[in-house]
């Protein structure tokens, strides 16, 4: 079930899935679980108790209490992160699963104390001369319930750094970054990818589509992204690495949505076309971004207009009213991740203003 999960979420997990997984029988399944519920519970259990178990491994008692409860706090946080979207998932679905999952969230809230009684135990045997009293189960559980209260704030004040430096590392390798941010509450959430906000503001930036892509993919799970930067040089690979420079770029996400404004040179176009085109006219016709175009196809001189245009969810220079234009037709951004859904342009001295609307799918 953890490799479904982890793969297209409990939702949208099925026993027939389990135990494909698993390679047994439906029959050997319901001998051990109910339902599939009962399967998703038991999964819980077991993987809060490999949680204590690192926690408890983590922790030396003949170490400082400071250290031991950095200790713990760490190794709490590295089990959530080194499987986020199965942390994800019982977050999410154990509150649906009535009083059986608030019962196994009481139980695991009861194993921690039995954990924090074990640890101080040990912590009072190495260090006698401490003096601490002995902790009782009633206060270990307020003791659990409070761990997992400073854990929750640590993650607060930590993890919305970690996250911003990782977005401005991903952004530094095709340029300079100015300034990174990121906010989620609760900052939790972060560690299997999910954020209310991220924004970059950075400096030049050379990169090709396919890099482009896997850099917006990267922040699927925010709600709201944002990159700025005054100048981008985008690598075309279908023209053997010639540039596409752009101005002004600034990259919005919303939900699913994805919309690219840029400023284009009319004769910065011409990359956009095979060898041996030359541009002559600028203009936009119905809002798309549209020139005039000479060269040769097929061995025969021809003159036609050519757009950039939305055509099956990539972004194509295409050629207009020429046989066999097909052939020419080139795709600046094509990746199955992101569907391109339209472009359009406005007029602006010596060139456009493009805007392009993407949404993000399946990989």
């Amino acid at each position: 079930m953890a490799a479904s999960i982890e793969k297209k979420g409990y939702r949208e997990t099925t026993v027939a899935d389990v135990v494909r997984i698993a390679r047994t029988s439906r029959r050997n399944y319901y001998e051990h679980f109910d339902d599939r519920g009962a399967c998703f519970l038991a999964l819980f259990d077991a993987t809060n108790e490999d949680k204590l178990e690192q926690i408890a491994t983590a922790v030396r008692p003949d170490q400082p209490w400071e250290q031991q409860v950095d200790d713990a706090i760490g190794a709490y946080l590295d089990t959530v992160a080194a499987r986020p979207a199965l942390s994800q998932s019982f977050v999410r679905e154990l509150p649906a699963l009535g009083h059986a999952g608030a019962a196994c969230q009481r139980a695991a809230i009861e194993r921690m104390a039995e954990l924090l009684v074990t640890l101080v135990e040990s912590w009072r045997r190495e260090q006698p001369e401490i003096g601490a009293h002995p902790l009782t189960t009633d206060m270990a559980v307020l003791g659990a319930v409070a761990a997992i209260v400073l854990v929750l704030a640590v993650a607060q004040i930590v993890l919305p750094a970690i996250a911003a430096q990782r977005a401005g590392d991903r952004v530094a390798r095709y340029g300079s970054v100015r300034s990174v941010s990121v906010s989620a509450v609760p900052a939790i959430t972060l560690l299997w990818g999910d954020m209310e906000r991220v924004s970059v503001s950075a400096g030049h930036l050379r990169a090709s589509s396919a890099q482009m892509a896997d850099l917006l993919w990267s922040v699927r799970g925010a709600d709201r992204a944002y990159l700025t930067a005054p100048s981008m040089d985008v690598v075309v690979s279908s023209l053997g690495g010639g540039e596409l420079p752009l101005r002004a770029v600034k990259f919005a996400k919303h939900g699913d949505d994805l919309t690219v404004r840029a400023g284009v040179q009319g004769t910065d176009l011409r990359v956009a076309l095979p060898a041996g085109f030359e541009v002559h006219g600028l203009m936009v016709s119905d809002g798309e971004p549209e020139v005039q175009v000479r060269g040769n196809v097929l061995g025969v001189e021809v003159s036609a207009r050519a757009v950039l245009a939305a055509v099956g969810g990539r972004l194509v220079a295409e050629l207009l009213g020429v046989p066999f234009a097909g052939l020419v037709n080139l795709t600046l951004f094509g990746d199955p991740r992101i569907s391109v859904q339209g472009v359009t342009a406005s007029p602006e001295p010596g060139g456009y203003v493009l805007t392009i609307q993407a949404r993000m799918v399946s990989a």
